[in-house]
């Protein structure tokens, strides 16, 4: 029997596995009736049986998700900032500011969805390094509902910031990935895991100081796909210095991508 409380947590039920006839990341594919059902069926016992509740406080959650109204409320709003890397400025968010101006990333423009701060880093590190795909499922709704919200982000496909195999055996997840899925029930682009991969095993980024972490990924990913879409958004949970994704960025460019935008999760700043 599932039960939050007993030997399986229904938060952890995934349809990661299953895949489109293409051979493209699962999901709930609506050219495969079964897993249609499914998906489904995971959902209505997930809302019903087992209704949400705050990964917070632990009081019932609102808006169908395991976050509480009070909680939800508290969650850091990311400031205004540049239209390109997203550092705050006093200016407002409709500016370039004089970093990008002067050395111009290989994105087109940063989205984040809150900053990086409590309480909302709590749930980040229980995605990170607790292996709660929970904390996936509500950091990816939170940020799906925000995106849609704007009504100016688009793109043809969302590609995950890859982890190396290594990690991912020992995480046994890509936590990217399982945001993006959450993400594409409310923008319409296809879900990308095939176009780039990490080709070369890294420190994690969060460790080093930052004049470290350009060198730490540069060269760390590799094109996997020629064919790439016109508009691409690369998703993670955190955005820092802005090294990894825009090594991404620059692959895809590269690869004739005519627009990049990075959206994470929270804009953290150090």
């Amino acid at each position: 029997m599932i039960a939050s409380c007993g030997c399986m947590d229904i938060s952890r039920l995934s349809l990661g596995n299953l895949k489109n006839k293409d051979g493209s990341a699962g999901g709930c594919p609506v050219n495969q009736k079964g897993n249609k059902m499914v998906y489904r069926c995971l959902n209505f016992a997930h809302r019903y049986v087992f209704p949400p509740y705050c990964r917070l406080c632990g009081a019932p959650g609102h808006r169908g998700l395991d976050i509480c109204k009070e909680c939800d409320s508290s969650l850091p709003k990311a400031d205004a900032g540049c239209r390109q890397c997203g550092m705050p400025l006093a200016t407002g968010d409709d500016v370039i500011c004089g970093r990008c101006l002067r050395q111009p990333p290989d994105y087109d423009a940063v989205y984040a969805a809150f900053a990086y701060d409590y309480p909302l880093d709590k749930l980040i590190k229980a995605l990170k390094f607790d292996a709660s795909l929970a904390a996936a499922r509500l950091l990816g709704e939170l940020m799906g509902r925000t995106l849609a919200k704007t009504g100016n982000r688009q793109a043809d496909a969302i590609v995950p910031v890859p982890l190396h195999k290594t990690r991912l055996r020992e995480r046994g997840y890509n936590q990217a990935t399982e945001l993006a899925k959450q993400v594409r029930k409310y923008i319409p682009a296809s879900l990308r895991t095939d176009l780039i991969e990490r080709s070369r095993h890294t420190q994690i980024q969060s460790e080093l100081p930052a004049k470290a972490r350009r060198g730490n990924v540069r060269g760390a990913f590799r094109l996997k796909k020629a064919n790439v879409p016109p508009r691409v958004a690369v998703l993670d949970d955190v955005m820092t210095t802005g090294c990894t994704v825009n090594e991404i960025a620059k692959l895809l460019k590269r690869a004739g991508a005519e627009q990049v935008e990075i959206w994470v999760v929270a804009r953290a700043f150090k």
